[in-house]
């Protein structure tokens, strides 16, 4: 959350046609990494000030904002196929609202929301995501960026992983997980001299962007996305991605750029995975993983083709700019 509202921050200022105030919430944990030109922003008094149009990126559950601006807008992640009815009225309070992804649009118009709603995707920096060559060295590394949540399905990764290549041990499989910690994932780790959690929990982007550049094949067994921004970030490298097909994300992996899981259905989700309500989500096919990640490591030459289409698909759509220049030009 905190680096898409600092790219949208940072595409305003660069623009040179808007004025911007920046009005942090009580518990932002990326206090301690705010540029100054983010802390030169700050305000914490926006009623005093004339301001056109506010914005605010968040869940659902925090769909009814505080009315300051002229124009209250939201915009909004979200990775369940419903929404309680409450929401819905909480959203429908906004002047407008910013969608991530035609996933999301799409549930908010089935489930009765109203307000004006744009599509307005996320983006990757071009400087940093850059493409990198790569060839099936002495060893080939699957990379998973995620956290440990049960909307990322990493023990069926894990899994599917282990059955897939169990005996060949020049073929890694690179968990980097985030602030949530790994929890309990090692219990499903069988094979610890393949499957490799990486030990740093924070990166910055150009350390991120290396970890993409390292590895063979991206791989996330995800049930369900707003967006997807790794899919997005490891694609602008060139890394050929294999990933679930359904949700936000098919906004812009296709079966020209990426290597798509069969979806076997909707199933109820996990209440203990953020947002806390019964609803439902993906069911990606294990076996069909375990294929595609057999495919790519024995067929690596065609598998960089289509990490290479993934990568001018990324870097001539998809980056920031054009991205937020669709709506703030």
């Amino acid at each position: 959350m905190g680096k898409v509202g600092g790219h949208l921050v940072s595409h305003l200022l660069s623009t040179g046609r808007y004025r911007v105030h920046f009005l942090p919430c009580e518990t932002d944990y990326m206090k301690g990494r705010w540029r100054k030109e983010f802390k030169d922003l700050i305000t914490y008094d926006p009623a005093s000030l004339e301001i056109d149009e506010s914005i605010d990126f968040c869940s659902v559950m925090n769909a009814r904002r505080q009315h300051f601006a002229r124009v209250t807008s939201t915009w909004f992640y979200h990775e369940l196929n419903s929404i309680p009815k409450k929401v819905v009225e909480d959203i429908n309070s906004n002047d407008s609202i910013y969608v991530c992804s035609s996933f999301v649009a799409d549930v908010f118009e089935d489930q009765g929301v109203t307000v004006p709603m744009s599509i307005l995707g996320h983006g990757f920096d071009p400087k940093l995501y850059a493409p990198a060559r790569r060839k099936h060295g002495n060893e080939f590394v699957f990379l998973c960026v995620a956290e440990h949540t049960p909307r990322k399905n990493l023990p069926m990764l894990i899994e599917s992983f282990q059955k897939a290549f169990q005996g060949i041990r020049d073929v890694k499989l690179i968990l980097k997980l985030g602030l949530h910690g790994e929890g309990d994932i090692r219990r499903y780790i069988t094979l610890p001299e393949q499957v490799v959690l990486h030990e740093r929990r924070s990166l910055g982007e150009v350390s991120l962007a290396r970890l993409y550049q390292r590895a063979h094949c991206f791989v996330l067994p995800t049930r369900a996305e707003g967006f997807g921004m790794p899919v997005l970030e490891a694609m602008a490298t060139g890394l050929p991605v294999i990933v679930t097909r359904y949700s936000g994300h098919l906004d812009f992996c296709t079966d020209a750029n990426s290597f798509l899981i069969t979806n076997r259905g909707l199933v109820e989700n996990s209440v203990d995975c953020f947002p806390h309500y019964k609803s439902e989500w993906g069911d990606p096919d294990p076996d069909h993983l375990i294929s595609l990640m057999r495919f790519v490591h024995g067929n690596y030459d065609q598998a960089l083709e289509r990490g290479q289409q993934a990568c001018r698909d990324a870097h001539s759509q998809w980056t920031w700019r054009k991205q937020l220049s669709r709506s703030f030009p």
